[in-house]
């Protein structure tokens, strides 16, 4: 797979909170424009992604065809930061990450 972006245009506020609850990462919040992290890179996926508070993922939100965009430049990308809040922990990489098991304090 390819990681790239979601455009803003006519995004509806609610639209954050499920991205956000949808990765157990609690609520949502939504911000355009120059960000901190810099900006992204690959495509840019979707637009007009118009969510409600009957849906509970973004795949169930209506929103422009796969690849459709008419996002002018990156200035235009969502950028979502997710309070942070979860029952569990759910982490996203581009690469497999590997953990060595716990390590017992001597007895």
């Amino acid at each position: 797979g390819t990681w790239g972006s979601v455009c803003s245009n006519q995004m509806t506020d609610i639209t954050p909170t499920i991205v956000c609850k949808q990765l157990n990462c609690g609520d949502g919040v939504q911000t355009t424009g120059e960000f901190q992290q810099g900006e992204g890179s690959g495509p840019t996926w979707l637009d007009h992604v118009t969510c409600t508070e009957q849906h509970s993922s973004l795949w169930q939100c209506p929103s422009s065809p796969w690849k459709w965009q008419s996002c002018d430049d990156r200035a235009e990308e969502t950028h979502i930061i997710c309070n942070g809040s979860s029952n569990g922990v759910m982490t996203t990489t581009a690469s497999p990450i590997r953990r060595a098991p716990p390590r017992r304090s001597p007895t």
